[in-house]
C-alpha cells in the first residue's frame, strides 16, 4: 500500500490541467509550495467523518462512530473497509455531548500531526487533517452553531436568510438575492463570532450564527470555513433531489395550494405517475448499478440515497421529459448537468466554470419556479452555491462525500448481535478485520493461508473462470465454434484473423477489470453492458465477440447520436446524448480489436422518445 500512496504524492508537484482527486485541489497543492506542510516530505493528509447510526429499530439509542480516511490513498482502495481508521465510537441515547466527543479526537489528530505515526516498515511520518464530512445535523454540533432552519446557519458564508410561513408554522430560507451579496466567512471571523458568543453567557444569543468557540478551531492546520465540505449525500441526493420529487408528485405537499386555488401548481404531476413509473421499469442499469430503479408508486419517500443518485443522474430526465414541463425540466437539468461535471474522474477548469454557472442559474430560479414553495429553498439549496468553490478546493465531489463513510455505518451495525454494550461488539469485529487483512498482506503468510482467508472475505457471489486470452483481456463462458461468411470477412482480414484457421465466438469479455458482455448474452436481463464507446469516438452496441489465437473482435452496430441536442439549452456539450438509431434497427457494422474500446457507456431506453447513452462520470462511488 505505501508504494501505491508514494505514487500519488509524487503527483503532488507535477503541473495538471485538471482535478481528478484532492491532491489536485487548490488548497491541497497551495501546502505543497515552500514552507508549506507538504512540502518535499511523505506527509499525508486526511478526512473524518462522523455520524448517528440508529443501533436498535426499536430504542433510541445510536452510536456515533468517528472515521478517518487517507486522502493519498488511491480512490478505489480508499474508503475500504480496511484502509479506514476508527478512531472513535460513542453509544448513547441522542446526540453526544460536543466538547467530551470532539476533545479526544482533536488531542489525537494533533498528536499525529505534531508526533507523526510510524508506518509497519519504521518509517516516521506526520498526519494532517484538512478535511470534514459531515451532515447539517453533525456540522452545526461539532461547530457550535445554529441549525439549519436558523439565521446565518450557513458555516460557509454570512447569509442571514428570511422566516417564512409555511403549512407546518415556520421555515427558513436563503434566497439568492442575499447569497450574491454576501461576505465569505473566515476562520478569524468564525473564532472571534464564538468567543464574543460565549462572552454574552446567554445560550439564546450568537453572534452570526456561532454559539461558542469551536473546538476544530484548536485541530492545527485545519480551516473551518474551507475544511468543512458541504455534504453531497444528505444535502444534495436526500435533500434537494428528494424534495423536488416530492414537489413533482406527492400530492400532500400542495394541500394548502389547492384549498386556495382549487387546483395544483404546474409542476405536480403526481396524476403522470403512472407513466413515469412505466419508463422507469423498461430501463435497464449498467452492471456498476446492482438495483435497478424502483417504481415511483408507492416508493417515493422510501429511495434511498444510492437510487437518488441514479435517478438524478441517468434516470429522471428521460423519465420526465414531454411530462414535467418544459420550464421546470429545463431548469433541474441545470442541476443534473452541473453534478455530471462535478463527479468526473476528470474535472477541466472550464467544466467547472459551466457547473458554477448551472448551479449558480439553478438557485437563482429555485424560488421564482416553486414561489409557492418558498420555504424550500433552504440551506441544501443554498448550499450548491458554494460547491463547485469546494471542488476546486478539494477535488471532485466524491472525493470528499459521505457516500464511503455510510457504507461503513452499515458494514459495522451487522456486527452488533445483542443488546449488551454494542460499542465493545464492533471494536472487537472492526480489529478483527483488521488482523485479517493484515495477515493477508504479510510476506510471512502462505499462499494457502491467504486463499483460506480470502475465501472469508468473499460476499458469496458467483465466481466466473476467465480465459486469458492476452495479458490484459480475457474471455467468459463456453467459446462456440463459428464459420465467418459475407461481408463479415471483409472486416475480419486486415485485422489479422484467417479464415481457414478455427474461430469462436464469445459473449463476454473480461479487460483489465472491466466486464463487457454483448447483445447476444441472454443471462444478462437486468443489466444493458454491451454499449461502448470507441477510442474513435464511436458508439457500439456489441453484438458478440470472436476469438482466434491473441486476438479478440468486438462486432457490433453504430449508433448515431444526435449531437445537436443538450439537455442544457444553448451548450455545445451534453453528459445525456440523444441517439437517432437504436440498438435494433442500426445497419452500420463495425468490428474492431476489444483493446480500441474505451468504455462502457449507460444506455437508457425506457423512454421510445428520448433514448440516449451516457457517459459514467467515475468508477469509484460504484454503488
Amino acid at each position: 500500500m505505501w508504494e501505491k500512496i508514494r505514487k500519488q504524492i509524487d503527483k503532488r508537484n507535477s503541473p495538471t490541467d485538471y482535478i481528478t482527486d484532492v491532491i489536485d485541489g487548490s488548497i491541497y497543492r497551495s501546502l505543497c509550495q515552500e514552507n508549506g506542510i507538504l512540502y518535499n516530505c511523505d506527509s499525508l493528509t486526511v478526512t473524518f467523518n462522523t455520524d448517528g447510526v440508529a443501533l436498535y429499530k426499536s430504542s433510541q439509542i445510536e452510536i456515533w462512530p468517528i472515521y478517518v480516511a487517507v486522502n493519498e490513498i488511491p480512490p478505489a482502495e480508499r474508503f475500504l473497509l480496511k484502509n479506514v481508521a476508527l478512531c472513535g465510537l460513542w453509544q448513547g441515547k441522542g446526540k453526544p455531548p460536543t466538547y467530551v466527543f470532539s476533545k479526544a479526537l482533536i488531542e489525537e489528530l494533533n498528536k499525529m500531526s505534531l508526533s507523526g505515526v510510524q508506518l509497519s516498515n519504521g518509517k516516521q511520518i506526520h498526519v494532517y487533517t484538512l478535511i470534514s464530512s459531515m451532515d447539517l445535523i453533525a456540522k452545526a454540533q461539532f461547530l457550535n452553531m445554529v441549525q439549519h432552519n436558523g439565521y446565518y446557519g450557513c458555516c460557509t458564508c454570512l447569509i442571514e436568510g428570511l422566516h417564512v410561513v409555511n403549512k407546518k408554522g415556520y421555515s427558513h430560507m436563503y434566497p439568492h438575492f442575499q447569497a450574491v451579496s454576501t461576505l465569505l466567512r473566515s476562520d478569524k471571523g468564525f473564532l472571534e463570532d464564538g468567543k464574543k458568543s460565549y462572552e454574552l453567557a446567554n445560550k439564546s444569543k450568537n453572534i452570526n450564527g456561532v454559539k461558542a468557540p469551536c473546538s476544530l478551531a484548536m485541530l492545527h492546520h485545519f480551516s473551518i470555513t474551507k475544511g468543512v465540505v458541504p455534504d453531497y449525500m444528505h444535502g444534495i441526493l436526500l435533500g434537494v433531489v428528494k424534495m423536488l420529487m416530492a414537489l413533482w408528485f406527492d400530492q400532500s405537499e400542495h394541500k394548502n395550494y389547492y384549498k386556495e386555488h382549487k387546483a395544483f401548481p404546474e409542476y405536480y404531476i403526481g396524476h403522470c405517475i403512472a407513466d413515469v413509473d412505466t419508463r422507469l421499469q423498461d430501463m435497464k442499469p449498467v452492471d456498476w448499478i446492482s438495483r435497478r430503479p424502483r417504481l415511483l408508486s408507492g416508493n417515493l419517500h422510501h429511495l434511498k440515497a444510492n437510487e437518488l443518485r441514479a435517478w438524478m443522474l441517468y434516470y429522471s430526465l428521460p423519465a420526465t421529459e414531454e411530462i414535467l414541463p418544459d420550464v421546470y425540466w429545463n431548469h433541474y437539468a441545470l442541476l443534473v448537468e452541473a453534478f455530471h461535471i462535478l463527479l468526473s474522474s476528470k474535472i477541466t477548469k472550464e467544466e467547472l466554470n459551466c457547473a458554477k454557472q448551472c448551479l449558480n442559474e439553478f438557485y437563482e430560479k429555485f424560488s421564482e419556479l416553486y414561489e409557492h414553495n418558498q420555504g424550500k429553498c433552504g440551506l441544501n439549496v443554498h448550499n450548491l452555491y458554494h460547491v463547485a468553490n469546494f471542488v476546486e478546493y478539494w477535488g471532485p465531489v466524491w472525493a470528499w462525500s459521505c457516500f464511503g463513510f455510510e457504507s461503513l455505518n452499515g458494514d459495522i451495525i451487522k456486527q452488533v448481535h445483542g443488546t449488551k454494550n454494542g460499542c465493545l461488539q464492533i471494536i472487537k469485529t472492526f480489529n478483527s478485520i483488521k488482523t485479517v487483512h493484515n495477515i493477508m498482506n504479510s510476506d510471512e503468510t502462505t499462499s494457502r493461508v491467504k486463499n483460506f482467508l480470502e475465501t472469508m472475505l468473499i460476499n458469496g457471489r458467483r465466481s466466473v473462470n476467465w480465459l486469458i486470452i492476452n495479458p490484459s483481456c480475457g474471455v467468459g463462458g463456453k467459446g462456440k465454434k463459428v464459420q465467418v461468411v459475407g461481408s463479415l470477412i471483409e472486416h475480419l482480414l486486415p485485422l489479422g484473423f484467417f479464415i481457414n484457421e478455427p474461430i469462436k465466438k464469445y459473449f463476454r469479455v473480461k479487460i483489465d477489470s472491466t466486464i463487457y458482455s454483448s447483445k447476444e448474452y441472454r443471462r444478462a436481463t437486468r443489466t444493458v453492458n454491451f454499449v461502448v464507446l470507441t477510442n474513435l469516438g464511436i458508439v457500439v452496441a456489441i453484438d458478440y465477440f470472436l476469438v482466434q489465437n491473441k486476438k479478440v473482435l468486438f462486432i457490433g452496430k453504430q449508433l448515431k447520436l444526435k449531437n445537436e441536442w443538450t439537455i442544457v439549452k444553448g451548450w455545445n456539450s451534453s453528459h445525456l446524448v440523444r441517439i437517432e438509431t437504436t440498438i435494433d434497427n442500426s445497419a452500420n457494422l463495425v468490428v474492431d480489436i476489444v483493446e480500441n474500446i474505451g468504455e462502457k457507456l449507460f444506455y437508457i431506453d425506457g423512454n421510445p422518445d428520448c433514448i440516449c447513452v451516457c457517459r459514467v462520470p467515475n468508477m469509484v462511488e460504484g454503488d
